[in-house]
């Protein structure tokens, strides 16, 4: 038999695979790596374009890089605040506990940050 997954485990798993990818791409379309694309094409047709329009290849390799950088930095922020209710109570605030009695008698616990 097949073992069950919680769908949010799932979901936020394959976010998370996208977010890193997005990271991926970042540093491959990184601005300081238009001369290393240039020595890998040359002698290629599309190196000799690049050669010829490479303040075209920097500026479109300078917008995927800022793009797929905020996408996957994004990404990863919402997976870090959307984690399990245990781990966000783990994170919360520790509150001090301060018991009392009501006028029953009863005891009544007040919690206070």
């Amino acid at each position: 038999m097949q073992e069950r997954t919680e769908p949010s485990l799932v979901a936020s798993s394959r976010g998370e695979r996208k977010s890193l990818l997005s990271l991926g791409l970042a540093a491959l379309a990184c601005p300081c790596h238009p001369p290393l694309v240039l020595i890998l094409l040359a002698g290629t047709t599309l190196g000799a374009w690049t050669s010829q329009h490479s303040v075209v290849v920097t500026l479109v390799m300078l917008g995927v890089f800022v793009a797929s950088l905020l996408y996957g930095l994004g990404g990863l922020s919402r997976q870090g605040s959307a984690g399990n209710p245990t781990d966000r109570a783990a994170r919360s605030i520790p509150t001090r506990e301060k018991s009392t009695r009501s006028r029953r008698g009863d005891k009544v616990i007040r919690r206070t940050a």
